[in-house]
């Protein structure tokens, strides 16, 4: 994507919390200045801030394996053939086991904080975190971005996970811009995408997406406008 002209710019500081007394909260990627800032507010928070970050971590590391595997989906193999039946439940029971493992390597103690961040509001888990409210009204911010959902909603501490799961430039948690707008991004792929040989159609209705019964994969869409014309995903 760089190659096609994207170009991320890294948000340093990451964020920025003015106070009324003229103190200030600068948060950003280097440590050091996270635990200098932090410490203007309270010592014990500045303390405790690099083992919150490291059980996100451990938690975001959990969550990769999920979310980049192939759901294991309960389907009704009718129409599969033996050899399909027993491929689909061989890719089960490998999903599950590694997932299983990737639990027992956590411990039950994580296991128990890791299912709470889950479930939890924002503001439960950042109140058994830290005890500054310059502070956490900060680190709030991520449990509630992109919501409708306030601190004080079940399920919120799971966004203040989802939002330092992604990487830029191979680093987690790393916010960045987009030089010259989201517009970018889609200008880059679509110049990939015709380098790779892809025929780009706009404005066409989509009439029927393609499902294989046997696999419940997309195979593909016919588009209204173009007669018999299947794109592979």
């Amino acid at each position: 994507m760089e190659r096609h002209g994207l170009k991320l710019l890294p948000r340093s500081p990451s964020s920025f919390t003015p106070c009324l007394d003229g103190r200030y909260l600068l948060l950003g990627p280097e440590a050091e200045l996270n635990r200098s800032e932090i410490g203007k507010f309270s010592k014990k928070d500045a303390e405790a801030y690099p083992r919150y970050e490291e059980q996100l971590e451990k938690f975001c590391k959990l969550m990769d394996f999920v979310i980049d595997s192939p759901p294991p989906e309960l389907r009704q193999l009718y129409h599969a053939s033996m050899v399909d039946r027993m491929k689909d439940k061989v890719d089960k029971s490998v999903f599950w086991s590694k997932l299983l493992g990737i639990v027992m390597q956590q411990g039950q103690k994580d296991m128990v904080n890791f299912f709470d961040l889950l479930l939890s509001p924002a503001s439960k888990i950042l109140n058994n975190w830290f005890e500054g409210d310059v502070l956490k009204a900060t680190l709030a911010t991520d449990a509630v971005i992109g919501t409708m959902a306030g601190v004080n909603t079940p399920g919120s501490g799971y966004v203040l996970l989802h939002h330092i799961m992604g990487e830029t430039g191979g680093q987690r948690g790393v916010w960045a811009y987009v030089e010259g707008g989201m517009g970018s991004v889609s200008s880059a792929i679509s110049k990939a995408a015709l380098e790779a040989g892809v025929q780009i159609v706009t404005n066409a209705e989509v009439s029927q997406v393609m499902v294989d019964e046997n696999t419940g994969k997309v195979q593909g869409v016919s588009l209204g406008l173009i007669s018999k014309c299947m794109c592979t995903v």
